[in-house]
C-alpha cells in the first residue's frame, strides 16, 4: 500500500492541473521539434529534389534582400561546373548576351570580359545556313526562328551596349 503525504498530494494535483492547461503547448512544441528535426535529417541527406526546392527557394528570396555593393569588384570566373552545365567553351554568343544581362540585372558598374571574341559566332544560325550553302549545297530555313535570333554576335552586341562594358584587347608588334 502506498501512502502519500499531503504535501505530495498537492505537488501531484499541482502538476496535473498544470498538464491539464499546457497539454496542447507542450504537445505542439514537441510536435515542432520532431519536425524540424525531420526536416534537418532531410535537409542533409542532400535529396535533389530538396536541393532544387532550397535553390529555387534562395532565389525567390535574394531580390527581397537589397544589400549595399561593397564598391569591391566581383570575378564571375567561368569554371569547369560551368562547362559541365552549359558546354565547352566557346560559347555561342548569345550566351554570353544572356551572361551580360543577368550581371546588367545586378546593376553592376562595369562589365569586363577577359576574352577574345575574334570570328564570327559560327553557331549563328545565318552563319549555319551560309557554311551549308558553301559546303553541301543545302539552305536550311529555320522558319520558326525569330529574325531577330538568327545573328548572335548582334545579340552580344546588343547587350555590351546595354551597360558599361569592355572586352580583352590583344596588340602584337
Amino acid at each position: 500500500m502506498n501512502v502519500l503525504s499531503l504535501p505530495s498530494l498537492l505537488t501531484l494535483r499541482f502538476f496535473r492541473e498544470r498538464w491539464r492547461q499546457h497539454h496542447a503547448a507542450l504537445t505542439t512544441m514537441a510536435l515542432g521539434g520532431f519536425l524540424t528535426l525531420a526536416l534537418c535529417l532531410v535537409y542533409e541527406a542532400h535529396l535533389p529534389a530538396v536541393t532544387a526546392f532550397d535553390l529555387k527557394l534562395y532565389d525567390a528570396m535574394l531580390p527581397l534582400k537589397r544589400v549595399e555593393s561593397s564598391g569591391l569588384p566581383v570575378i564571375v570566373d567561368l569554371d569547369e561546373a560551368s562547362f559541365a552545365t552549359y558546354g565547352q567553351w566557346q560559347w555561342p554568343r548569345y550566351r554570353m548576351a544572356d551572361l551580360v544581362d543577368a550581371l546588367a540585372s545586378y546593376q553592376v558598374a562595369a562589365i569586363g570580359l577577359d576574352v577574345l571574341f575574334v570570328e564570327p559566332d559560327r553557331t549563328s544560325p545565318d552563319e549555319i545556313r551560309a557554311a551549308l550553302q558553301r559546303d553541301k549545297g543545302i539552305t536550311p530555313t529555320f522558319r520558326d526562328l525569330p529574325p531577330e535570333f538568327r545573328d548572335n554576335d548582334r545579340l552580344f552586341a546588343e547587350a555590351l551596349a546595354r551597360v558599361p562594358a569592355t572586352l580583352a584587347a590583344f596588340a602584337q608588334d
